[in-house]
């Protein structure tokens, strides 16, 4: 649906900014290691300055994102020696921790058993990134299906150009590298994204040089015969995922 779309895209956004705020933590604790006299004024006031001030912003951001790794680790990569690390070296070890699992995507360890790799990518990788990268796709095929859709997303959104929103939504959660999308779609499925994903791009390079209104794409043959291409792939879609 719409708004798990635009939730999921604020909450990488967010993670995001406290991954880059935790570095710069680092760099800061280390910069206090060996230059302790930064976190005091000079002239001889007892309170804190300004770059003390920072640093203890970036210690309340910083934290947060250490328990979001904390929290992320033991839901989904439990059984991975991360979980030490991350209780052992705290704030010092959560951005590496997640550049690997977050970025990187590297296999999740949530199985007790400890088998093969591949099956721990299977049951776990696959339950969390394949589930979510599926239903993201969906939702924004379903966005281009439904004009209605369209409509309430620009009304609660007047300052911003729906119709390349669109185009960039489906760039940012569209699925690049094969062997993920062999994952997350069946072949059948994979041919009609595919299918969807060509006529997408191509209306894009057209369109990209001055992105119309909405009121006045939805009345083009562009955006009519995405729309019809995005209710097909739906129905392709959800028929296979449902038998």
């Amino acid at each position: 649906m719409l708004p798990t779309i635009r939730i999921m895209k604020k909450i990488e956004i967010l993670t995001r900014i406290l991954f880059l705020s935790n570095i710069l933590y680092i760099l800061v604790f280390f910069s206090i290691v060996f230059k302790p006299e930064l976190i005091f004024v000079s002239d001889g006031w007892s309170g804190l300055n300004i770059y003390a001030i920072f640093f203890l912003t970036l210690a309340i951001i910083t934290s947060a994102h250490w328990f979001y790794c904390l929290g992320f680790c033991f839901k989904y990569d439990r059984y991975s020696a991360s979980l030490i690390w991350l209780i052992l070296l705290n704030v010092i070890y959560a951005p590496f921790y997640y550049y690997q699992v977050i970025i990187k995507k590297r296999p999740l360890e949530n199985d007790i058993s400890g088998k093969q790799e591949k099956e721990l990518k299977n049951e776990i990788e696959d339950k969390y990134f394949t589930d979510l990268m599926r239903e993201r796709i969906i939702d924004v095929l379903e966005l281009w299906s439904s004009k209605d859709k369209q409509k309430e997303l620009q009304d609660s959104n007047p300052e911003i150009n729906i119709t390349k929103e669109l185009f960039d939504q489906w760039n940012d959660f569209k699925i690049e590298t094969p062997e993920i999308l062999n994952e997350v779609f069946h072949e059948n499925e994979r041919i009609a994204i595919k299918e969807f994903d060509k006529v997408l791009n191509k209306n894009n390079e057209i369109l990209k040089i001055n992105y119309p209104n909405l009121k006045v794409f939805v009345n083009t043959m562009n955006w009519y015969k995405i729309n019809n291409l995005a209710i097909v792939t739906l129905k392709k879609i959800e028929k296979i995922g449902n038998g």
